[in-house]
């Protein structure tokens, strides 16, 4: 690595490690109340205008990486409309088609005991348990703790962590966990 490379990096992380310390920082000073969010009307967040952003349906499979490839589709659709968590789970239950709309019938009898909203975490929760086998996801959740940047750039890194970081949410569930969990894995300066 060239020192111009390696002081690109090292400004990069500092910049994020300040990015992150100021958040925190900020987020601590504020007092605790429920934040109002300037989003759309909900007449203006329908299924029909998700449908135009043209997400695929989901049907099921038997493999792993379609069935990411499908949660980051209906993701990326969803920061497009910057969706609610319940218009989140709103949506992608009415994407899930044929043996995976049968499959979410019977997870919903099952949370209907529990008496709590469903969550687009929880959703995906039970996504992962369906479409990905258990030692896939402890294997993926490996992988999220073994995660160093190596020989990737800070953005590339940061795009990795991301990327696991969804099937270790127990580990990160807390901004401090995540920040100290990303700054763990960066190099040493």
């Amino acid at each position: 690595m060239t020192p111009e490379i390696f002081a690109e990096n090292q400004t990069r992380v500092f910049e994020l490690i300040e990015e992150v310390v100021g958040l925190v920082r900020q987020q601590r000073q504020q007092p605790q109340q429920p934040v109002q969010q300037d989003v759309a009307p909900l007449e203006q967040r329908t299924v029909a205008k998700f449908k135009k952003m043209a997400p695929s349906a989901f049907k099921s499979t038997t493999s792993p990486q379609e069935a990411e490839a499908w949660i980051d589709e209906m993701e990326k659709a969803f920061r497009a409309m910057e969706c609610t968590d319940e218009e989140k789970v709103r949506f992608a239950i009415y994407m899930l088609q044929d043996r995976a709309h049968h499959w979410w019938k019977s997870v919903e009898r099952t949370l209907a005991h529990e008496h709590e909203a469903v969550t687009w975490q929880r959703f995906c929760t039970a996504f992962y348990s369906k479409y990905f086998p258990s030692s896939r996801l402890r294997e993926l959740e490996r992988e999220f703790l073994n995660l160093n940047q190596g020989n990737m750039t800070v953005d590339e890194y940061e795009a990795e962590f991301d990327r696991l970081s969804r099937f270790a949410p127990t580990l990160i569930m807390k901004v401090e966990s995540r920040m100290g969990r990303f700054e763990e894995g960066l190099k040493p300066h």
